[in-house]
């Protein structure tokens, strides 16, 4: 049964709706947030089923963007590289559908589509595609635009060529990885959406937004939502009613048990994924007797997992030693890894690697195929981890020198692949993987090599901001490099090449921000708060507590009337938690005071909830117990009807004023705030704060 029936029963119309309008030559973007676990994925592909069976007249496409590997965040420093895997999908779809070749290619007056393109090529599509919709689709073409980026163009041009002809549903998974370029051409598609046929639907992490720079807050920030053709829908967990009706509709042969349903929902919180992975458990190690009935020593055997991470655990424990020293060697690669790598890894041939890792996919559930896929100029089989609790698991598994010694090894294998590559495209594809594997491996020379190469092949797609992400990941191996005792000419030229690009970036902001309407401030506002929010953040965790409060107290005067509450609450608890932190408790209850008049003139659920927790840990620093207490009892009120992370947020803080006050309750909120942290899969969060 699909999950979204239950829990978000909405959404199959507005997708229908959406699905439908494509068809009447009007677009649209629908925007998922969720949290792991909480589904993105699935229905994403779901959907994507759907269309397609449904609607033999649309060309469905899901592509991924690539999660960082190790410090690396790969997915930035790939210009359009999620749009160039869908127009490479979309190529290969009217390859196999004759009908759909011919009726596109008379369209757009083409021949490109006589050969499938390989790694690099498909750029060259693009060069093609958009020229022929500029000369024959004028109209609907890039050229109703101004001040546009010539790649960015190039592929506005040639996904509207696709999906003017054969309607386009385009879902993009992970999206908060995406590249600068990738931001710009969604900002663009969704200016003329009400004039293209194509469906654009994105998922991300508002944790992974809030905790690193992302380019897709520029676009979240920018576009108006519910305005008809834009919609941003936030994935909850089931309610305890949800999560019941979900366990009689998916457990097979399950006999109706309110103590078992109510156990599940206390372990999970109600997030999807969780239940999913206890339902699959408990398929294989029935916790009921031959009637159907509870076993009796159900709340007291051992084996009984306490956690999702548990029961997941359990699945693991179950492997051979080959097999899960296999998986180890799968994770290095990344979440995604392919079948030729890992021939590589294993010192095999693909057809006995693939045989394994299917026989490991039919076996445990903890990979599976997901076809095939072209990577680093090579088609190859490409599996994924189901959950991303598999890999990280398997990931921390290995030993320090295991973990050089394979990023090592595919630092060599992509080495080799990048010297006999002819093409430049290829080469440039490659260099990211390189940079980041060879850094992994601790080979920083290849590293930043491949970052300047990279860089340089880069700008030829012309947006500045790419150029700062290999700006940045460069700088960052350069401050690192204490063997560093000279300079190569050649890489201080590269350098030199890349600070003038972040110059132009740095020019090219402003010049935008003054060519904004006035009507639009608020946005480019919004857009500063999260940048600055990260900033303060960054500062604390480094104990510069004194910068974390300048720059607090500076936002909130400088825009004042631009923040909403709940953002102005988010800073004056940082504030706070500096102040208290600093040791200046007279300034930290000074600014909870004006926090708490603000709230008292302007009630935000959200905002009360952060600055009841920090004035709990003012007045706990204090020793006045009491009044600390108090103010969590306010925010766990809150709390109820808010995400997750603010119910974590309070359950810990409790856990530790009653630790703190020895009233004896504390391990029943800590064993609370555990189950919560274990359901977000926030196990560092749980390593730092239940010790």
């Amino acid at each position: 049964m699909n999950i979204f029936n239950i829990n978000f029963p909405d959404f199959d119309d507005r997708f229908t709706s959406c699905l439908n309008d494509i068809k009447k030559g009007k677009g649209s973007i629908i925007c998922i947030s969720g949290e792991t676990g909480f589904g993105k994925t699935h229905l994403l592909k779901n959907y994507l089923e759907q269309a397609g069976l449904k609607n033999s007249g649309v060309a469905p496409v899901y592509v991924k963007c690539d999660a960082p590997i190790g410090s690396f965040k790969i997915g930035n420093l790939q210009p359009m590289q999620p749009f160039s895997r869908a127009i490479e999908k979309i190529l290969s779809k009217t390859k196999e559908d004759k009908s759909a070749e011919k009726k596109l290619a008379k369209s757009i007056g083409m021949t490109i589509l006589a050969s499938l393109p390989l790694a690099g090529d498909v750029f060259y599509a693009v060069k093609e595609l958009s020229k022929d919709m500029r000369q024959y689709k004028k109209d609907k073409s890039s050229l109703s635009f101004k001040n546009i980026n010539t790649v960015t163009a190039d592929y506005y041009d040639s996904l509207v060529s696709f999906a003017d002809n054969i309607p386009v549903v385009l879902m993009i998974d992970d999206m908060h990885w995406c590249d600068v370029q990738s931001v710009e051409l969604l900002l663009l598609m969704a200016q003329s959406l009400s004039r293209i046929p194509i469906l654009i639907v994105i998922s991300y992490r508002k944790s992974i937004l809030q905790s690193h720079p992302s380019p897709l807050n520029n676009f979240l920030s920018h576009v108006q939502f519910n305005k008809n053709s834009t919609y941003n829908i936030d994935l909850v967990g089931f309610s305890k009613e949800q999560c019941n009706k979900f366990i009689k509709s998916s457990f097979k042969g399950y006999k109706e048990n309110k103590k078992f349903e109510d156990w599940i929902y206390s372990q999970t919180d109600g997030i999807p994924g969780s239940v999913c992975e206890f339902i699959r458990y408990f398929e294989n190690k029935s916790p009921f007797d031959d009637k159907g009935n509870l076993k009796s020593d159900f709340f007291s055997d051992s084996n009984i997992p306490s956690s999702v991470q548990t029961a997941f655990s359990q699945t693991v424990g179950s492997l051979s030693d080959e097999e899960s020293n296999t998986l180890a060697i799968c994770s290095i690669e990344g979440r995604e890894f392919t079948a030729y790598i890992i021939s590589k890894l294993l010192n095999t041939d693909v057809l006995t690697t693939i045989k394994k890792l299917r026989s490991l996919q039919n076996k445990t559930g903890i990979i599976r195929s997901i076809g095939t896929q072209l990577r680093y100029g090579i088609k190859s089989t490409t599996y994924e981890f189901t959950q991303a609790y598999y890999h990280n698991l398997f990931e921390k598994s290995l030993e320090y020198e295991e973990y050089i010694a394979l990023h090592s090894q595919i630092a060599s294998i992509l080495k080799l692949r990048y010297e006999e590559a002819e093409s430049e495209l290829l080469k440039q594809e490659i260099a990211p993987y390189l940079a980041a594997h060879s850094a992994e491996s601790g080979d920083k020379e290849t590293a930043k090599s491949m970052l300047l190469i990279a860089a340089q092949s880069a700008q030829k797609f012309g947006n500045a901001g790419i150029i700062q992400e290999f700006y940045d990941n460069y700088s960052s191996i350069v401050l690192d490099d204490v063997d560093k005792t000279q300079s190569n000419p050649e890489e201080d030229a590269l350098v030199e090449i890349l600070r003038k690009s972040q110059i132009k970036l740095t020019e090219s902001i402003e010049n935008g921000i003054n060519e904004i309407p006035e009507d639009n401030d608020k946005k480019i506002e919004s857009q500063d708060f999260l940048a600055i929010r990260k900033t303060i953040v960054d500062y604390y965790h480094k104990a510069n507590y004194s910068s974390a409060c300048d720059l607090g107290v500076s936002c909130i005067e400088s825009q004042f009337d631009s923040l909403t509450v709940s953002d102005k609450s988010q800073i004056y608890a940082l504030v706070v938690k500096s102040y208290i932190d600093m040791g200046d408790l007279e300034k930290a209850e000074n600014y909870c005071q004006i926090a708490l008049n603000l709230l008292e003139n302007s009630p935000d659920s959200v905002g009360e909830c952060f600055i009841y927790n920090v004035c709990s840990s003012l007045y706990s620093h204090k020793k006045e117990n009491e009044k600390a207490l108090n103010y969590l009892t306010q925010a766990s009120r809150k709390a109820l009807s808010l995400p997750p992370e603010l119910r974590l947020l309070t359950l810990s803080n409790i856990a530790i004023l009653m630790e703190k006050s020895k009233s004896g309750n504390a391990n029943k909120y800590y064993d609370a705030a555990r189950k919560v942290s274990s359901a977000l899969n926030f196990q560092e969060f749980a390593s730092e704060v239940f010790k």
